[in-house]
């Protein structure tokens, strides 16, 4: 655990602080441990696969091109073809789609507000997003984890409705 955490923060990390992230990980049920071997849970999993999502969305798009050469559209075979005009018109939908499925499946379906874990079906939660500043007009809110809130139903429409 200390090794994995070191690469990760790239820089030494005693064994004290790697056992508290351990149990920490192990009392959120991102973790088990057994016969001395830490494991990463279903919920573990599902984290690390949505927090790679949000942490590296557009990171190779945004990187410099490498030694000095231009990259433009088309001129490698390995190139991404532009995106289809419906999602160059629809950008913003595709992008709060992405972060509402990440947010949902970082959180796993539980509510931020009650702790609450709806089951869609024996393995499927259900939870919705609510923005604290509507996206929508005239409030114009930003579409970031900042201004989102996993929530359960009965919670989305307390705050639809002020309560």
């Amino acid at each position: 655990m200390a090794d994995l955490l070191s690469a990760t923060l790239d820089s030494a990390v005693d064994p004290a602080t790697a056992k508290r992230y351990r149990v920490w990980l192990h009392a959120l049920g991102y973790l088990t441990r057994d016969d001395g071997v830490d494991e990463l849970t279903r919920k573990g999993r599902r984290l690390v696969v949505a927090t790679d999502r949000l942490t590296s969305s557009g990171a190779d798009r945004d990187a410099a091109p490498e030694s000095g050469t231009e990259s433009t559209a088309g001129s490698s075979p390995d190139a991404e073809p532009p995106p289809p005009a419906a999602d160059r018109r629809m950008g913003t939908d595709v992008d709060r789609e992405t972060l509402e499925r990440d947010l949902r499946a970082r959180y796993d379906d539980v509510c931020v507000l009650c702790g609450d874990r709806r089951q869609r079906g024996p393995e499927a939660g259900h939870a919705v997003v609510h923005y604290l500043m509507p996206p929508a007009p005239p409030h114009d809110g930003p579409v970031t984890p900042a201004n989102a809130l996993v929530v359960c139903p009965n919670h989305r429409a307390d705050l639809d409705y002020g309560r």
